[in-house]
């Protein structure tokens, strides 16, 4: 696990349109005032206008765009969220590298971007990732599953990614938490961009030709509401 601040391709343009522009579809406020920052009076410790408690907004998702070489077809990926968990789950059902009859180093990308509205006093930040498929790797391939999650914008940028090596076959799980302190986080009371780009990574064994082959099924990343609290600093 890592933090990266590193854009490319179609990641660049999906930030760019979100970063830039402000939103990946239209602006309107769903709750009826004007912008989304928030508002004065409030106390950015509590969350609350009078120092009293108040409960964690929820989380709901706007109209969700995905790009990349690993989601082309209208389809081939979902994006739902687990409103019990505030849990978002992509579900991929082409996202799969194999050799042959590929090259013997592949990769795959799709990032994915959704609107999420701000609260007055309340950052939203991810806690990890979950990400789950299968491969038949044999003695010297390796498979890389990748996700990176931060908000257009913003800086702090939070990655999972793990190697495996083969010989390998079956299915895999990678979970992955990110330290609380130094997670990504969106502005403070602000509505803001999510932005979830999985990547996958074949290299097939030097020297050989036996098949190898990777696959991403889904990938969980759980977010949590917390009282806003200033900007962490990269060391």
């Amino acid at each position: 696990m890592k933090t990266a601040i590193r854009t490319s391709g179609s990641l660049a343009l999906l930030v760019a349109m979100g970063g830039a522009v402000g939103c990946l579809w239209p602006c309107e406020d769903e709750r009826g005032d004007a912008g989304g920052s928030g508002g004065a009076g409030t106390d950015e410790t509590t969350g609350t206008s009078g120092g009293e408690s108040a409960a964690a907004p929820k989380l709901t998702l706007g109209k969700v765009v995905s790009m990349g070489s690993g989601c082309r077809q209208p389809g081939s990926v979902k994006v739902a969220l687990d409103e019990d968990s505030e849990t978002v789950v992509l579900t991929f059902l082409s996202l799969k590298l194999a050799h042959p009859p590929g090259a013997k180093f592949l990769h795959a990308r799709c990032a994915s971007g959704f609107r999420v509205l701000g609260v007055a006093g309340w950052q939203l930040v991810p806690v990890g990732v979950s990400a789950h498929g299968s491969v038949d790797l044999p003695a010297g391939a390796l498979g890389e599953p990748s996700t990176t999650v931060f908000f257009a914008g913003e800086r702090t940028r939070n990655t999972s990614e793990r190697e495996i090596p083969g010989p390998r076959s079956g299915p895999f799980a990678v979970t992955d938490v990110f330290p609380f302190g130094s997670a990504a986080q969106s502005p403070c009371g602000q509505d803001a961009t999510v932005v979830i780009n999985v990547k996958l990574t074949l290299l097939a064994a030097e020297g050989s030709e036996e098949s190898a082959s990777i696959g991403l099924e889904k990938v969980e990343v759980p977010f949590v509401w917390r009282t806003c609290r200033a900007p962490d600093v990269l060391t």
